[in-house]
């Protein structure tokens, strides 16, 4: 079952309905799969007949860290740092203020949900969140999956930067 939230209410489906909408809406089958397959990786990933085109390499790496997300409430603090912000945007003029709230940044139904608000705090019209992850590495291969929800979000983006830990590197 995938879910998509749109307008304080929750659609969800399985992955050969959300198949069989867009293929009403004009979408060709194959192109169809793979949307799918790209929307809901976990619950709807077999649906792309070019398997390999989602595999992760692994071979010659370890894992060294991970967040499958398993649990449900606020972000854990032993893994990541919420970083509390008076909104300067860190030199990028951003217009939200990252707070620690768990109205910003929870976890449920094994996904890191973040949402930016329209509100005045701390001087700015909108808060969000940023997190940082509690480990350091020097190098490595990173795998994320992320989505920006669908219809009301203009004018926003999801924002994963590798960035270092001394800000003297960058």
């Amino acid at each position: 079952m995938a879910c998509v939230e749109s307008e304080g209410h929750q659609d969800c489906f399985t992955c050969g309905q959300r198949i069989s909408w867009l293929e009403s809406q004009g979408i060709d089958k194959k192109k169809a799969k793979r949307r799918v397959a790209d929307e809901f990786f976990g619950e709807c990933g077999a649906c792309d007949e070019d398997k390999k085109s989602l595999a992760i390499e692994t071979e010659g790496y370890r894992l060294v860290w991970a967040d499958e997300f398993n649990s449900s409430g606020p972000v854990e603090s032993s893994r990541w740092e919420s970083v509390h912000s008076h909104g300067n945007g860190f030199g990028n003029h951003e217009l939200q203020f990252y707070t620690n709230r768990q109205k910003n940044a929870w976890i449920s139904d094994g996904t890191l949900k973040i949402r930016a608000v329209r509100e005045e705090f701390g001087g700015r019209k909108y808060t969000s969140a940023k997190l940082k992850t509690q480990d350091a590495w020097r190098y490595g291969k990173f795998s994320v999956r992320a989505r920006l929800q669908h219809g009301d979000a203009r004018g926003t983006w999801p924002a994963i930067w590798l960035l270092p830990q001394d800000w003297k590197y960058g």
